[in-house]
């Protein structure tokens, strides 16, 4: 067996996984020298206060009334994953370390997170799309996580109350709950929906079962009166998170929470604009990591940690730094004229 795959004692965390926890729980002299500060010290305290909790993921998860069984075999292919197509990657930013960290501890760090708020409270939303607005969550002092529908690990689950012809994000989606696989299915208090397609609607219909959902239903023109439905949607949603949490939100509450959401996208739009450098300072892949990342982490602290990796990368373009041998980025309107020129001639 892979060193990806061999598990440990605690039975949970392949090796990979803990050579992707030191670093943070590690501290990189050397790193510190040179950036003149450590980018991981945001969830350093958290990390320290939990250490001793690392080997307890199976309890918790047990407490949720996952199938810790079947979610085990989850948790073995993801390293070689990751893996193969992350870490393999040459000259990668420093600044990933942070989302390696999150990764390796994907169903672990994050969900007690959201546990210890329920303990406090606190409410957890699951939200299926970015047309749900989380400033209406976090106003009413409860956090909305994204759940996740992208692993075919779950597609066989959701395929037990689905057409086999149904959307693989929909079935996975479905089957993630269903088959117990997945802590933040397992967490959330209410799941929010809307109906940008007929399967999620029935999905919507197949999950309320099983737990509490809301469903916005999204307008499909951009008419006055549809932004005015849209609008009444929005109130509706207010409602039921107010009720649902006990907390009324407030205009100085929202206007918090819009300024903590707003302050990631300002962050996430600052890495994508990176991107468009024509020496990439970062690769495809890690952007759509970090991207995906951000539907589940605390807000706040990965905005800390995005603005900082955004720092090394607008560092990496004024000295020419690029992720790619090459150095640029590959011009497809040349190569598809190159192309074309070829097929001409032949």
């Amino acid at each position: 067996m892979s060193a990806y795959m061999r598990k440990n004692d605690d039975g949970i965390c392949s090796s990979k996984w803990k050579s992707l926890r030191k670093y943070v729980t590690l501290i990189n002299k050397e790193n510190d020298e040179r950036q003149g500060q450590d980018i991981r010290q945001p969830c350093l305290s958290f990390v320290t206060k939990e250490e001793k909790r690392m080997a307890d993921y199976h309890k918790m998860w047990e407490e949720l009334g996952m199938d810790v069984e079947t979610h085990d075999q989850l948790c073995e292919v993801l390293p070689q994953a990751f893996g193969d197509v992350y870490l393999s990657q040459e000259n990668r930013p420093e600044g990933m370390d942070y989302y390696n960290f999150v990764v390796a501890e994907i169903h672990g760090v994050r969900p007690a997170e959201l546990i210890e708020h329920q303990k406090k409270g606190g409410k957890v939303f699951g939200t299926f799309c970015v047309y749900v607005p989380d400033e209406v969550v976090f106003a009413a002092d409860a956090i909305a996580t994204g759940l996740c529908g992208g692993s075919q690990f779950w597609v066989p689950g959701g395929e037990k109350v689905l057409p086999t012809n149904t959307c693989p994000l929909i079935k996975a989606s479905v089957g993630a709950r269903l088959d117990r696989t997945c802590p933040f299915f397992r967490i959330a208090d209410m799941y929010v929906g809307e109906t940008t397609c007929d399967g999620k609607k029935k999905a919507w219909e197949i999950l309320a079962e099983d737990v509490p959902v809301h469903v916005m239903d999204l307008p499909q023109m951009k008419r006055k009166k549809d932004v005015k439905a849209w609008a009444d949607e929005i109130r509706t949603f207010r409602k039921v998170v107010e009720e649902m949490t006990g907390n009324q939100v407030t205009a100085e509450s929202l206007h918090s929470a819009i300024v903590l959401i707003n302050n990631k996208r300002r962050a996430l739009s600052r890495l994508y604009d990176l991107r468009k450098n024509e020496k990439l300072p970062i690769s495809g892949k890690d952007v759509l990591l970090i991207s995906q990342i951000a539907f589940y982490d605390d807000p706040a602290r990965f905005t800390e940690m995005t603005n900082k990796l955004c720092d090394e990368l607008e560092q990496r373009v004024k000295d020419g730094v690029s992720v790619f041998p090459g150095g640029n980025k590959e011009n497809y309107a040349d190569r598809y004229a190159a192309c074309h020129s070829e097929l001409e001639t032949t």
